[in-house]
């Protein structure tokens, strides 16, 4: 019962997990309660669950710990294919990932910022997936990347002494992946998103007239009607890639223009 894997059993592992110090085991041990024990014993034990992560070694693969538990958890949210979570209210799974996440990234220093993106992917996904129709919680997930990523800026700059913007391949990549995880679901209510405006100028030319290609695409598959300067300015402004030259952008014409014709 829910009552005694509560009380006995996974305290009981849990400890085991901890004692054991061997970071192969602990992240076996870790996958294994996850994929054995029912998602409704997941969902009433998660903060005691995540608590413990908090406790692992540092070699251990906190993101594979956390995405596999959210997929799960997600899995059974959105079981038949109903949009409607059955994730109880009285649960407060997103802010308790969004916790714990935290807390864990203060902890394991020197984690890439693609790693720390990547976490923000899973709980961007698992959001999307449990909360599909609370765009505030997609905005927050791009708020806390946004500062990840500034703040890795900001000690780029204090070690290099170099203020321009080099942000690692991989981590552009994250921040890419990011920003178009919502899209299928949101499509053009992405506009409304204010951080991401602020994501989206990390990113590489070729990146940005990507994104802005595929968010022009959404537009036009919606027949978002523009009826106002504010909205045609906000507009303009996530598609400034595709309508004019940056400082990074080649010297040639890039046939997402093409789409701005239309």
């Amino acid at each position: 019962t829910l009552e005694v894997y509560q009380a006995t059993v996974l305290p009981r592992i849990l400890e085991e997990v901890i004692n054991c110090k061997d970071v192969l085991a602990q992240q076996y041990l870790m996958d294994c309660v996850i994929q054995v024990f029912p998602d409704e014993f997941h969902l009433q034990t998660l903060e005691t669950f995540l608590e413990t992560c908090l406790e692992l070694q540092p070699q251990v693969d906190i993101n594979a710990i956390f995405i596999t538990l959210m997929d799960r958890i997600s899995n059974y949210a959105t079981d038949g294919g109903s949009r409607e979570s059955i994730i109880p209210e009285s649960i407060p799974a997103f802010s308790l990932f969004n916790e714990y996440a935290a807390k864990c990234l203060e902890i394991r220093e020197g984690l890439p910022l693609a790693a720390k993106l990547q976490l923000q992917i899973g709980i961007l996904t698992f959001s999307i997936n449990c909360y599909f129709d609370k765009l505030e919680n997609i905005d927050y997930v791009l708020g806390v990347s946004s500062t990840l990523v500034s703040n890795q800026m900001k000690e780029d700059v204090e070690e290099e002494g170099d203020d321009t913007n080099h942000l690692k391949a991989d981590a552009r990549d994250s921040i890419l992946e990011l920003l178009l995880t919502p899209l299928d679901v949101i499509s053009v209510n992405a506009l409304s998103l204010s951080q991401y405006p602020e994501l989206m100028k990390h990113l590489a030319w070729k990146q940005r007239v990507q994104l802005a290609s595929k968010l022009l695409q959404a537009v036009l598959d919606s027949s978002l009607k523009v009826d106002s300067p504010e909205m045609a300015e906000n507009l303009l402004g996530f598609l400034s890639p595709l309508i004019k030259d940056d400082v990074d952008t080649p010297s040639f014409e890039d046939e997402g223009r093409s789409l701005v014709a239309e």
